[in-house]
């Protein structure tokens, strides 16, 4: 029977990827609907739930017009992977290990899934103020989590994925910085809002695989190895019946009987 600790990890692993991949099935089917051509690196994620179809002036930079038909799909989404972000978060808390820095990342990544409800909740072109904030607890506060889950116990199961989670925790984090700070070269700042949430949602699926695979069985369950073809186990043999090579002695003869000697009606012939 797999311990409760066990399934518990499962069902946050299991969330984890959940939230991530209908996020982005939701993402592709919601862009895809736009009468307008939707661009990873001229329009912000949040453009994919605006309510209403308007420019969105300069108080979202940069300029442009946004028209998404298929809202009602999208902000549910962005409320699921909230949910099962947060979820995961403290389902998955025997895989972190015990100590300050594993509770803290789990602390700010559950409220990154608290930010991702809020923006789901109160779209851009609905209250920006309040969009932005859930914005900010999502790749501010969340990626911060994502550098300190880095720094988890080596012996953990999520520490032993630290070369992983650093290098994408911190890509996650500069990107954070250059959005906010209207820094976006190259990719535009559709580009930049990616490079600061992908690197997460990506991690939660790799990790999630990862823990899934880890806690299948039991700890201390044996493992079973196949035996050879053609190699068989020696037979013990019963003490009752001597080995063939053991030598014996024959009452009132003194002698003994080793291999190759004959015995019986033949000893004498030899």
């Amino acid at each position: 029977m797999v311990p409760v600790k066990s399934r518990l990890v499962q069902a946050g692993a299991a969330a984890w990827i959940a939230g991530t991949a209908q996020f982005f099935a939701a993402s592709l089917i919601v862009q895809s609907a736009w009468r307008t051509p939707y661009s990873w690196a001229a329009n912000a994620i949040s453009d994919l739930g605006a309510v209403h179809c308007q420019d969105t002036g300069t108080a979202n930079p940069p300029d442009r017009y946004v028209c998404s038909p298929l809202h009602a799909v999208a902000n549910p989404s962005f409320i699921a992977l909230g949910i099962l972000l947060a979820s995961g978060a403290l389902l998955t808390g025997p895989a972190w290990g015990k100590g300050a820095v594993s509770r803290a990342a789990r602390g700010l990544l559950t409220a990154a899934g608290g930010g991702m409800i809020l923006a789901g909740l109160m779209p851009e072109d609905v209250n920006l103020n309040l969009h932005v904030l859930g914005a900010f607890l999502i790749m501010g506060v969340g990626n911060t989590g994502f550098v300190l889950a880095a720094l988890a116990r080596r012996t953990t199961p999520v520490g032993r994925l630290r070369a992983l989670t650093l290098p994408l925790s911190l890509i996650a984090l500069l990107a954070t910085w250059l959005m906010f700070s209207h820094h976006t070269p190259v990719l535009g700042y559709g580009g930049m809002e990616r490079a600061a949430l992908y690197p997460l949602l990506c991690w939660t699926v790799i990790t999630g695989i990862y823990l899934l695979r880890t806690t299948t069985r039991p700890p201390g369950a044996p493992v079973s190895r196949p035996v050879r073809q053609g190699h068989q186990h020696p037979r013990r043999r019963d003490p009752e019946i001597p080995s063939p090579h053991a030598r014996c002695e024959y009452p009132g003869s003194g002698r003994r009987a080793g291999p190759g000697r004959r015995t019986g009606l033949y000893a004498g012939s030899e």
